[in-house]
């Protein structure tokens, strides 16, 4: 046995006899190795104590189960901290750019201390990824939202959408500037082709709500989502009104048709 698991050793061996149970459980969930001092555990307590095995192994599996469940909760915590930090570095991104915006940066954006955003986040591109994932479900959540809200009155709705797109065309151009650079934008084209394998359920459910088919709503539909892309990557209205336009008359026709 090294120096180091030997004294690791009297450390667990220390705070079992003298620790309370809390000290013994920050102990484990801190080492992150529960399950493999599950056997350690028992052993020790039948020599060194002189426990009857199942007292040791009752006792333990208190320990244990105390653990996980603090465990878990310290699980549940960093999972709602990285969403919120997720967002944040995503304004970030927005804000200063892919390329100039510094780990520091997101550090300080979410009161971490320097490097402090690995303890969320294995590496950068991790973080860059998440922050794609981010920034996709803003602009699928926002435009398809307005448009199931709005779909009955089809001349607002596409006024919204244009509202819409204009308040997310920074986040759309840090999306571009992933997609594009050589070191993000192979791995963005998954979340892109799940994005569009989700097209079909908006032109259906839209379709439900004019009362017509599929097949008759999808080419505005997918018109529309082109000049949405266009105006906030562009941002420029000459782009956007002759699709939007279009879109609107054929959607307004086909809910006449069907009113």
């Amino acid at each position: 046995m090294t120096n180091i698991y030997r004294k690791a050793a009297v450390k667990r061996r220390r705070l079992l006899l003298s620790g309370s149970n809390q000290e013994v459980i920050k102990f484990c969930v801190q080492s992150k190795k529960l399950k493999r001092f599950y056997v350690e555990f028992i052993l020790f307590f039948k020599k060194i104590l002189d426990f009857q095995e199942g007292c040791a192994i009752l006792y333990y599996d208190a320990v244990y189960s105390a653990g996980k469940e603090y465990l878990s909760l310290n699980i549940s915590k960093k999972a709602e901290r990285t969403k919120e930090i997720i967002g944040i570095c995503l304004d970030c991104f927005v804000e200063k750019g892919l390329t100039v915006t510094t780990t520091t940066d997101l550090c300080n954006a979410n009161n971490l201390q320097n490097g402090g955003i690995y303890y969320y986040f294995d590496t950068k591109e991790e973080m860059v990824l998440a922050c794609v994932e981010e920034a996709i479900s803003r602009i699928e959540q926002g435009a398809f939202s307005i448009a199931f809200e709005d779909i009955k009155d089809i001349a607002n709705m596409m006024d919204h959408l244009g509202t819409l797109a204009d308040e997310l065309s920074p986040v759309m151009r840090f999306l571009v500037s992933v997609c594009v650079s050589q070191e993000y934008g192979n791995k963005v084209k998954p979340y892109l082709v799940q994005l569009a394998g989700r097209y079909p359920y908006y032109t259906k459910k839209i379709a439900e709500i004019l009362g017509c088919t599929a097949a008759e709503v999808e080419p505005y539909v997918h018109l529309s989502i082109l000049a949405l892309n266009n105006y906030m990557i562009f941002n420029e209205r000459a782009l956007f009104l002759p699709q939007i336009e279009a879109a609107k008359k054929g959607l307004m026709q086909l809910a006449k048709r069907k009113g």
